[in-house]
């Protein structure tokens, strides 16, 4: 619904889904609603919502990660990124940086889930470039990009004009 543009729409189903989320089958189902519903408040602007939202997510997956991190990695780096964006767009770039750090600090402790985590990996550091250049620190915000570029090339499935755009 919130793709199509009906992001009021989106809010109240999820709003009713999180009525009931104590309901939810799994640890996973509840943090993907959790998600699912921090990115409509985030289509609304309203960052701090979001954040919560996120926050119990992200606990929420990271309960389950050991179990299947395969799995579960990408979607906490997945809500992580939210994260970021939700931080930054409330004043707060130090603090979305130290977020997307602590993303890309739990995926290397899960090196073979690296294959399956290129594309968070480049998303992740592509936002902290942006998040550098917001705050005029060029120098590391050409590191971010650079390791974005280097991870990048690494992707085999990456269609070769997307490599070139980074």
């Amino acid at each position: 619904m919130s793709r199509r543009g009906d992001i009021e729409k989106a809010a109240e189903e999820y709003e009713t889904l999180l009525e009931h989320i104590q309901s939810a089958p799994s640890e996973e189902s509840k943090a993907k609603i959790l998600i699912g519903y921090a990115s409509v408040e985030i289509g609304k602007g309203q960052f701090s919502k979001a954040l919560l939202a996120l926050d119990k997510s992200i606990a929420g997956f990271e309960k389950i990660l050991s179990q299947e991190p395969h799995k579960i990695l990408p979607n906490i780096l997945a809500a992580r990124l939210s994260r970021s964006i939700a931080l930054a767009s409330l004043g707060q770039p130090k603090m979305a940086i130290d977020n997307c750090d602590a993303a890309l600090a739990l995926l290397a402790k899960y090196p073979d889930c690296e294959e399956i985590c290129y594309i968070d990996e480049v998303s992740l550091n592509i936002a902290k470039r942006d998040l550098f250049e917001a705050i005029g620190d060029n120098e590391n915000a050409k590191k971010a990009l650079r390791t974005a570029q280097s991870v990048a090339e690494k992707m085999p499935s990456i269609p070769e004009a997307f490599k070139g755009t980074l």
